[in-house]
């Protein structure tokens, strides 16, 4: 697949629904473009198959923000003119932030006010980067109109068409496929360079080559001359100096020499405000440098954007590319500013939003069920915020039973094991921390035990082939000798494997069991044997202070005060390391580099929350030092950070659950039913396609057997339906005597379908809905799509692990940061 303009790595590919791009397939985009098919597509199906079940299949709609561009296109009429290029410039702000999900619904809608705009079909070539031949088949339909377009909207389809070039029926693949896709890459630079030859003013020409040649490092085709691209960007700023490809610059400098994009990174994200990517990248910049309160504003402002959408658009959380990325990286980065408690809050509001099981299970790596886990337990251990660590073990924060009520897996089962028993030993509770340790030693045990299992599995027998076997027979026996060869081959690999995975495991377990038995002895003044167990800790139990003190506590002053220093150095103008060797110099009686070291941490503590334990246990030096209990200094204005927003404008810090709307339906004897009845209770509503749908259906019959189950959990279940009444009625009399066990009603009208956003507006037609609607009416979980949610179980656990969570989360406390003159600072200056 040619990979110009595709993002650098697999992790911006677009993800809907946990879909690629890459399911998708060509096909006409309008229901007025389609071709009368053989047969009818089964209810909530598009007309144009499956690659549009899962595109974006609502009308776009008007979102300011999203980066000025300059790329006139010409509509089929001036009437038309105005709204066709509106949601053009759109669509290319929004290709400009990566933003591709909504870049296509952009260009969908402009090509349903103007289906023959053949620029409509170019842009959303251009939104599928990471699925080839989807993009073939739009530009198919860009080159079929563009006769209509002006000579100089041709050179960009024409241009593009080199990089998606038609595939006829029956043509072979090329032999090389890296060259030829290198090849299409740089007949593709090519065109957009001949473009700007005869067009030497065109902006988004030039972006469009500035991203072709960045991206094209993927394709063999290196950058000779970062300064040389970057003169590109110079000359699309000087005319429009807030133009969206500042967001190329960072990823031009990014990894590469960052300091050059930082004037780029003070105004990416403010270039195109709607997208949360751009206010996400400059973050990249900023980490880059060392600058981590600008890099966790950059990523709190792109959070907040996301969190905006998400509860405008009703998106999940993981429907959303970035969305987990950015939302731990900005909890380690928060972490970085000593701002725990807020970092604390996201990591919980992560694990509180909705889990879907094609998206953000806990057995999928990389979601917000993981990232929210993991950077809890992270920022509670790393902060010896222990007590706290004991709560949230035993809550729904931290439960590391799966839905389904099964066993966790074994490294689940170790963290969880291991973080209780290093809470309770610090917390005093030594009886507690050693009965966890018993269960790993148990489980370390059991393990070894697997090992030895596993290398003595039998192997299955290869038979010999007997000499004086002749013809077909011999035949026969060497078939059966050669296949009895390649499974012993395969059994042989998959006991390697198996043995290296639990060698892992082993490897892992020895390690905690250290790293307790090391805290223990330590907490018991047993140094000389926490040093021992201390020594059989590697990976990432490794505990570099607990390592140091301990060294100070045998006497080993210069090796633990280096040790100190070292982390410091390795883990720059973080205010955690800071303030440890801080602490350690003043035990060891280095008051005069204590002070120094906490001279380094003065400017840099702005956000500090003073009451978290790595930073309350410096409280006595500072008073010490004649500084004012709060010691922090006010936070420096910054020249470099552009016009920076209120963070409130962009949108909430913390994600909530949208309001459900509000709905009315008829039952099958005509009788008025609306959401009002249902109101102060939890409510299930499905969203069917009428009796004639065989798998709406067996929906039905799924979350019939489960009703019971969903009754004791205090959950209504209410069916909504597109039959007319008469249809409803005649289907519920075929249960008779029998009564449905929950209300089936009549949305003839769509009316509700359309609310719940459970319609396609581009072929206009219902789709199929699943909703779970909390006691406030507020949506807890949903699910839309070309077929209906089947795994009732799995919305029933979910459904009690959601509604366990308030319905509004958490709020950080507030702990301002200092920003004027105070004591603490002039005294910090004249001591």
């Amino acid at each position: 697949m040619p990979r110009a303009l595709r993002p650098v790595a697999d992790f911006f590919a677009v993800v809907f629904f946990g879909l690629s791009f890459s399911l998708f397939q060509a096909g006409p985009v309008l229901a007025e473009d389609a071709k009368p098919a053989d047969a009818k597509p089964a209810p909530g199906h598009s007309v144009h198959g499956e690659a549009f079940d899962e595109g974006p299949r609502q009308a776009a709609r008007k979102m300011p923000g999203c980066g000025v561009v300059r790329l006139e296109i010409t509509a089929k009429s001036p009437e038309l003119k105005a709204e066709v290029q509106e949601w053009f410039n759109q669509g290319l702000g929004q290709i400009h932030g990566f933003w591709y999900y909504e870049a296509e619904r952009s260009f969908r809608q402009m090509a349903k006010v103007d289906p023959d705009c053949a620029m409509a079909y170019w842009g959303m070539a251009l939104a599928n980067v990471n699925n080839a031949k989807r993009a073939r088949g739009f530009m198919a339909e860009a080159l079929k109109r563009k006769e209509k377009a002006s000579p100089r909207e041709r050179l960009y389809i024409e241009a593009l068409a080199h990089l998606y070039p038609e595939e006829k029926p029956g043509e072979k693949k090329p032999a090389d496929a890296k060259k030829a896709e290198k090849d299409r890459s740089d007949k593709y630079i090519d065109a957009l360079e001949k473009l700007l030859y005869d067009h030497p003013d065109e902006l988004e020409a030039k972006a469009l080559l500035v991203v072709a040649l960045w991206s094209a490092r993927e394709d063999d085709l290196p950058i000779t001359s970062h300064l040389a691209v970057n003169a590109l960007l110079t000359e699309i700023f000087a005319v429009e100096p807030k133009h969206p490809s500042h967001h190329y610059r960072v990823h031009l400098w990014d990894h590469e020499k960052a300091a050059k994009a930082l004037p780029s990174a003070a105004v990416i994200g403010q270039s195109a405000p709607a997208i949360a990517h751009m206010w996400h990248m400059s973050g990249h910049i900023f980490a880059d440098v060392e600058r981590f309160d600008d890099a966790a504003w950059q990523q709190e402002a792109a959070a907040r954007v996301d969190h905006a959408y998400m509860i405008a658009d009703r998106i999940l959380p993981d429907q959303i590319h970035n969305y987990a990325h950015n939302s731990e990286w900005l909890i380690r980065d928060l972490d970085h500013t000593g701002r725990v408690r807020h970092g604390l809050a996201l990591a919980k509001n992560l694990i509180e939003m909705p889990r879907h099981p094609k998206l953000n299970t806990l057995d999928k790596g990389n979601s917000t069920a993981t990232y929210g886990r993991k950077r809890l337990v992270d920022l509670l251990e790393r902060n010896e915020l222990w007590g706290e660590l004991l709560e949230l073990a035993q809550s729904r924060w931290y439960d590391t039973t799966f839905v389904d009520g099964s066993r966790a897996s074994r490294k689940d089962l170790v963290e969880q094991w291991r973080v209780l028993g290093l809470a309770s030993y610090h917390t005093g509770d030594e009886a507690m921390g050693d009965g966890w340790t018993r269960r790993l030693e148990a489980e370390l045990a059991a393990c070894r035990g697997e090992i030895a299992t596993a290398k003595n599995r039998p192997m299955p027998p290869v038979p010999e082939v007997d000499p004086n076997l002749k013809d077909d027979a011999k035949k026969q026996a060497e078939a059966a000798h050669k296949e009895a060869q390649e499974k012993r081959k395969t059994a042989e690999e998959t006991r390697k494997d198996d043995v290296k995975k639990l060698e892992g495991e082993e490897k892992r377990l020895g390690s905690v069991v250290a790293k307790l038995k090391a805290v223990r002895a330590f907490l018991r003044s047993e140094r000389a044997n926490a040093l021992s167990h201390l020594a059989n800790v590697e990976g990432p139990e490794t505990d570099k202070f607990l390592e140091a003190r301990l060294l100070l506590a045998v006497g080993d002053r210069d090796a633990a005060l280096k040790l100190a220093r070292d982390e410091v150095e390795s883990h720059k103008n973080q205010v955690r390391y800071l303030a440890n060797a801080v602490w350690l110099h003043a035990e060891a009686g280095e008051q005069k580099t204590a002070r120094e070291l906490f001279d380094k941490l003065l400017p840099l503590s702005s956000q500090v929350e003073l009451d978290v334990p790595v930073y309350a246990r410096l409280a006595p030096l500072a008073a010490a030092w004649g500084l004012a209990s709060d010691w922090r200094k006010p936070v420096e204005a910054k020249g470099d950070v552009g016009d920076r927003p209120a963070l409130d404008t962009l949108g909430p810090y913390l994600w909530s659950p949208p309001v459900a709307p509000a709905w009315a339906a008829t039952d099958s004897a005509g009788a008025p039913r609306t959401s009002a009845e249902f109101s102060g209770k939890p409510t299930l509503l499905l969203f069917y396609l009428g009796a004639s749908c065989l798998h709406c259906t067996e929906q039905l019959q799924a979350f019939r057997k489960q009703q019971p189950e969903f009754a004791k959990l205090g959950i209504d279940l209410v069916g909504l339906s597109t039959d007319t009444v008469v249809d409803l009625k005649a289907s519920l009399d075929k249960f008779a005597p029998e009564t449905f066990p929950f209300p089936l009603l009549s949305d003839q009208g769509l009316a509700a379908f359309k609310a719940f956003r459970a319609h396609d507006d581009f072929e206009n037609q219902p789709l199929h809905g699943t909703f779970l609607v909390d006691a406030k009416g507020q949506l807890r979980w949903w699910d839309i799509g070309p077929e209906p949610f089947m795994d009732a179980g799995f919305l029933k656990n979910e459904a009690v692990r959601l509604l366990a969570f308030p319905a509004e989360p958490a709020r950080p406390v507030e702990v301002a940061p200092v920003t004027g003159t105070q004591a603490a600072v002039d005294g910090a200056a004249g001591s």
